[in-house]
C-alpha cells in the first residue's frame, strides 16, 4: 500500500474522533471527508 493512502486513512479516522470533540474545526473535517 502506499503511504499516502495509510495517511489519508488514518487522517480520516482521527479527523472523525476528533471532531466529536470539537478539536478539529468543520473545514478539517471537511477537508477529510472529501476524499
Amino acid at each position: 500500500a502506499t503511504p499516502g493512502a495509510i495517511v489519508v486513512a488514518i487522517i480520516c479516522d482521527r479527523g472523525d474522533r476528533y471532531l466529536s470533540t470539537g478539536v478539529f474545526g468543520e473545514e478539517h473535517f471537511s477537508q477529510g471527508a472529501g476524499i
